[in-house]
C-alpha cells in the first residue's frame, strides 16, 4: 500500500520511562507480516534508560528521537511531523501489536475508502511479568461508525 513511494504506515510510539515493555512494543511491530511502514519512536525525556532496550535493533524502518520531556501528546505531534507517510498509526509503549495489524489496517483502508480513521479492538493481556502476545482466536467483526455524526446528533437532540 505505498503512496507515491512512501511507507503505508508511519507507527508511532511515545516513549517515556517504558524500560521494560519498549522493546516488547517495537519488536511487535517489526513483527508485523506487512513490511512497508516506518517505526518512529520518540523518546520523551525517559530517565530509566528506555532507550538502552533498544540500542542493539538495526532495522532501518526504526528512527529513534530523543526530546526533551513535554509530555504523551506533544512526543506523538513530534512523531506525526517526523511521518512520511499518509496513514499514522499509534501504538503506546507499554502495549504491544498482535501479528496481522498492519494487514487489518490495510484491509480496511482499502474496503472503506472514505474513512479517515479506522481503528481496531484491543485484547488486555493479564497475569505476572510481561505477558506474551495473544493470538487471534475469533473471527473479526466490522462496522461502520460515524463518530462525528452520533456524536453531533447527541447534541441535537
Amino acid at each position: 500500500m505505498k503512496m507515491n513511494g512512501l511507507p503505508g504506515f508511519s507507527v508511532i510510539v511515545p516513549l517515556y520511562n517504558k524500560c521494560l515493555y519498549i522493546r516488547r512494543a517495537v519488536e511487535s511491530v517489526l513483527a508485523q507480516m506487512v513490511t512497508d511502514f516506518e517505526l518512529i519512536a520518540v523518546d520523551d525525556g525517559s530517565t530509566d534508560g528506555s532507550l538502552d532496550a533498544l540500542v542493539d535493533i538495526h532495522d532501518t524502518r526504526l528512527r529513534i528521537v530523543r526530546q526533551e520531556n513535554t509530555g504523551e501528546g506533544p512526543a506523538r505531534n513530534t512523531g506525526m511531523r517526523m511521518a512520511r507517510s499518509a496513514w499514522l498509526a499509534f501504538l503506546d509503549a507499554d502495549d504491544a501489536w498482535m501479528l496481522g495489524h498492519l494487514d487489518e489496517l490495510i484491509r480496511l483502508a482499502k474496503r472503506f475508502l472514505e474513512a479517515a480513521l479506522l481503528s481496531t479492538s484491543c485484547r488486555e493481556a493479564t497475569g505476572r511479568g510481561l505477558p506474551r502476545l495473544p493470538t487471534p482466536d475469533t473471527p473479526p467483526s466490522m462496522r461502520v461508525v460515524d463518530y462525528f455524526g452520533r456524536h453531533h446528533a447527541g447534541l441535537a437532540a
